[in-house]
């Protein structure tokens, strides 16, 4: 198995090339199905086969986790596990909104759960920065370092499907009002927000992220000391498949956290006066 350093290096690799061909795409954006709720379009095909392609060109004992094919497999014999998440934020990509990003992480074949991953990378499509790890290395920013923030700036991302979940988001700004509330549409480019201590919180309550969606950005949370709980549990997520239906709360740190429990629990009172 090759050292920690070296897969985080090919992990950026791959995340920096994909969102390279992501930001000088230029055909039209046309879908071309449907995958979980949510459209697939050309430029997710094709970005896929070419993450894909680079997995097997660098580290070719692997079986390599994704959006739209599941499992692929590309050796009988495989070292390592490959989880990849060539687009997301697509929607904000087909509108030209520059948020959106390309993550890559990777494990030895024989992991568990999340806390296996020993090297990863989060590429900004349009934002000209990649957060990456090893576990040898910590996070990085750029390849250095990351100088995380010591304070975050009072800003909470959520997502939910139904309008007794946004109960949440009301109850935070109630509850701390110096704090604004926004969708930015790549859950993984928020959680690196959070990783580089930029924001408050990331929730996300509608049950459909997968595994591929966070598995590189998760040990990042965990190294720099942010507060991350998940349904299920972080160690019950696989890896050797595709995983949907995860439900997440991020937070800045513990402290944070107890901000985002509280908002929670005052939500649910709210909930039950209007009943």
């Amino acid at each position: 198995m090759k050292n920690p350093k070296m897969l985080r290096l090919i992990a950026e690799h791959i995340a920096i090339s994909v969102a390279r061909f992501l930001r000088l795409y230029t055909p039209p954006a046309t879908v071309v199905g449907e995958h979980g709720g949510d459209y697939i379009r050309v430029f997710d095909v094709e970005a896929e086969r070419r993450a894909i392609k680079l997995v097997s060109e660098l580290l070719p004992k692997s079986i390599v986790i994704t959006e739209e094919q599941g499992y692929v497999e590309l050796s009988k014999d495989p070292e390592y596990v490959v989880l990849i998440d060539p687009v997301d934020g697509s929607n904000n990509l087909a509108a030209n909104i520059p948020w959106c990003s390309t993550s890559v992480a990777i494990a030895p074949a024989s992991a568990h759960g999340l806390g296996d991953v020993v090297a990863s990378a989060v590429a900004s499509v349009f934002g000209e920065f990649v957060l990456s790890y090893s576990v040898s290395e910590g996070v990085l920013y750029n390849g250095e370092p990351l100088k995380r923030r010591e304070k975050p700036s009072n800003i909470m991302v959520m997502y939910a499907d139904k309008l007794e979940d946004y109960s949440i988001a009301y109850a935070y700004t109630l509850l701390y009002p110096a704090t604004r509330v926004r969708i930015l549409g790549s859950v993984c480019l928020d959680l690196a927000l959070l990783v580089r201590g930029s924001i408050e919180a990331v929730i996300d309550v509608r049950g459909k992220l997968r595994n591929t969606d966070i598995a590189a950005v998760y040990p990042m949370l965990i190294s720099t000391g942010c507060a991350v709980e998940m349904s299920p549990d972080a160690s019950s997520i696989r890896l050797d498949k595709l995983v949907s239906g995860i439900m997440l709360y991020a937070a800045f740190s513990r402290e944070y956290m107890d901000r985002v429990r509280k908002a929670i629990d005052y939500a649910k009172e709210l909930r039950a006066r209007i009943v």
